[in-house]
């Protein structure tokens, strides 16, 4: 019976990412039955697609000169705990064009969400200093007040290379979060790069979505939403026990 148990249990942790809450590789175009998107100054996402090879993605359109983020967000509003990965080519940076923003547990109050996200810039510099690229976890309160649950991780001057695409998978379970990402064609790395804990837990379940500040360029392709690997796990160990035990009184009725 422990055999069977503890088989059965390695079956679950080598599946505990299996199923598929969300996915969406823009193949078909921007679909308006799972997005929601915003007019934020005369910017927009927007399809877009590379020739060669042919690959259909989203991309941001237009200057936003409002000095605020144009958003995209998910249809649906209900991601709790879960795996995000996702593709990110950026196209240019610098001033009006650092931040990128990857909302997570977000509504939809445009213009401006509510919610966790992932603050990514490139090319960040005060003048006279060489730009930085950097992420941090980050917060907008209902109240309208940020906060951040991270220190920044300073990913040094030119991490990331323009016009070239990097995977990003991120762990979101209960007030945790953690992120990681590698350049397309990279080996994914086995540690996290950043992770951070909201001890007063503002927000438990959302939509998932994107954010482009200002003048920046930004192209997201390969979004992929499962249940994160704590729950999963959970669910099925529970199933698991649930089956051992009906087992047990089985074999004690017949024995």
């Amino acid at each position: 019976m422990l055999c069977w148990f503890f088989l059965m249990l390695f079956c679950v942790l080598k599946t505990a990412h299996a199923g598929i809450l969300f996915q969406d590789d823009f193949e078909q175009g921007l679909d308006p039955n799972n997005w929601e998107r915003e007019n934020a100054g005369g910017q927009m996402w927007v399809e877009g697609a590379d020739t060669n090879p042919q690959n259909k993605h989203i991309t941001t359109q237009g200057i936003n000169a409002g000095w605020q983020y144009a958003d995209i967000v998910t249809k649906k509003d209900d991601f709790y705990d879960f795996t995000f990965n996702w593709k990110m080519r950026f196209n240019n940076e610098g001033y009006d064009r650092d931040h990128r923003a990857v909302y997570f547990r977000v509504d939809n109050s445009f213009p401006q969400v509510h919610g966790y996200y992932l603050n990514i810039t490139v090319g960040y510099g005060n003048i006279g200093s060489a730009p930085k690229d950097y992420l941090v976890f980050q917060e907008h309160e209902v109240s309208g007040q940020y906060s951040s649950h991270s220190p920044c991780s300073d990913l040094g001057y030119d991490y990331f290379t323009l016009n070239e695409w990097y995977n990003f998978g991120m762990d979101v379970y209960n007030n945790k979060m953690k992120v990681k990402t590698w350049k397309e064609g990279d080996a994914k790395p086995d540690s996290w790069l950043l992770t951070a804990v909201d001890e007063d837990f503002s927000f438990a379940s959302g939509r998932i979505g994107f954010g482009n500040y200002c003048r920046a360029s930004t192209d997201v392709d390969n979004v992929t939403i499962t249940p994160g690997p704590v729950s999963a796990a959970l669910f099925l160990v529970g199933g698991i026990t649930l089956a051992v035990r009906r087992r047990c009184h089985n074999r004690k009725q017949y024995a």
